[in-house]
């Protein structure tokens, strides 16, 4: 171990001040949609992000309440509330970001969200349950390490939806994610 360091020490000693920008070189990873460099830690999200849990009835059943939040009157609504809660309990611990990572990669459902945010009612009976959620995540420190995942999921810009998160602004974010095209 002692000889490990050693070399190590010797190795970065040994590096003059033109080889750093190669050392810097080596620790990006590629690029992302917008031509941003990513590091290890972006990795790390991303892969964080795509190990999240969510199966395909789960994501049907995110589809059934958006759609249905979308394409129904708030009176038809209202007669559906039992039900539309029974589907929420069920996916309710689906990670928020995977339920947003699910409407907002899919076209039809980003369509049902501008829908649906025209509607003071469905807006705001929808950020109720997002609020609940990346709130409960954000106390368990859960939301931030996913970030460049979702972000490369759904196309989103990581530096905009990172402002949202911090300032724990949900209704930002949703709104940026319907808005961003």
């Amino acid at each position: 171990m002692k000889t490990l360091f050693t070399l190590l020490l010797l190795s970065f000693s040994l590096l003059n001040a033109s080889d750093w920008t190669q050392w810097d070189e080596m620790r990006i990873l590629g690029v992302d949609s917008k031509g941003k460099e990513l590091s290890w830690e972006a990795d790390r999200s991303m892969a964080s992000f795509y190990q999240l849990p969510i199966s395909n009835g789960e994501a049907r059943t995110i589809t059934k309440i958006i759609t249905t939040m979308a394409d129904d009157s708030i009176y038809k609504l209202l007669f559906k509330k039992g039900k539309m809660e029974r589907l929420g309990d069920s996916i309710h611990h689906v990670h928020p970001l995977c339920f947003l990572g699910h409407i907002f990669h899919n076209q039809q459902l980003h369509n049902c969200m501008r829908t649906i945010k025209r509607s003071y009612f469905k807006w705001n009976g929808f950020m109720k349950g997002v609020n609940e959620r990346m709130s409960e995540e954000m106390r368990k420190d859960n939301v931030i390490p996913h970030i460049y995942g979702f972000c490369s999921y759904v196309n989103a810009d990581p530096d905009n939806v990172l402002l949202y998160v911090k300032r724990h602004d949900w209704e930002g974010l949703a709104k940026y994610l319907i808005n961003r095209y």
